[in-house]
């Protein structure tokens, strides 16, 4: 047990050094702030509907998210919705560096529906709220990871260099 304690921990460090070191290497140019807040306005947007799509409108899958927690096709498809939506912000720069994020995003949430599961809260959250309130609790989640602009550091936050202020 301690083993694979220590191994959990080992990976962990590895994932976020991988990622610090290819954040810093990621500079994307966009011409002022404005750009960049409507791209990643869209980009979240396209990771929400796919959330949405997942959890609220797919009854089959949402179903077996009461046993599960997150079903093989909601990951994938929400991982997609992260990868294509980096891909809008990095402007197709630097797939390594989206590929990471995207992979730590889900490992993430399902680490999180997980511990619910096993520590037996899964059931009683699962039934007691609705599948938008579970949806945007997803979304939530994985928008203060890559930075919803209330909280400091988030994934995106050093990503944009502005050629001018407006």
């Amino acid at each position: 047990m301690k083993c694979t304690i220590l191994i959990y921990y080992i990976n962990i460090i590895f994932i976020i050094s991988i990622m610090i070191y290819l954040n810093e290497k990621l500079k994307i140019h966009y011409s002022n702030i404005n750009e960049w807040n409507k791209i990643k306005y869209n980009a979240f947007i396209i990771i929400k509907n796919e959330i949405d799509n997942m959890i609220i409108y797919n009854q089959e899958e949402y179903n077996k998210m009461l046993n599960n927690g997150l079903t093989f096709l909601q990951k994938k498809n929400i991982k997609k919705s992260i990868i294509n939506a980096l891909f809008l912000i990095t402007k197709q720069k630097n797939r390594e560096w989206v590929y990471y994020i995207s992979n730590y995003i889900i490992y993430s949430i399902d680490s999180f529906i997980n511990g619910l599961i096993n520590t037996e809260i899964w059931i009683n959250f699962y039934e007691q709220f609705s599948s938008s309130i579970i949806s945007k609790l997803i979304y939530n989640i994985i928008i203060w990871k890559l930075g919803n602009d209330k909280h400091y550091p988030g994934i995106l936050d050093n990503i944009p260099i502005f050629s001018s202020k407006l």
